[in-house]
């Protein structure tokens, strides 16, 4: 979403680093299974609905933190 951070350390220490997407929330959820299908429930600020969002989710496995499953995509304002 057009932000811009200068890079520190590394091998890209001086330069810029141009990012599209920014994590400005995070909150972790417990699993259930219902009717064969495994869930969570998160709840998204609707404060600045007409700011494009996107949202991202990953199921990893407890406790080596292994990412199982990813996915993410656009909200919508409704």
């Amino acid at each position: 979403m057009g932000q811009t951070t200068q890079v520190t350390a590394g091998e890209n220490r001086g330069r810029e680093m141009n990012g599209d997407f920014t994590v400005i929330g995070l909150e972790e959820a417990g699993m259930y299974k219902e009717s064969g299908q495994w869930g969570a429930t998160v709840s998204l600020d609707t404060e600045e609905a007409q700011i494009p969002r996107a949202i991202v989710g990953w199921v990893s496995a407890r406790p080596q933190g292994v990412v199982l499953q990813a996915t993410g995509g656009w909200t919508t304002a409704e």
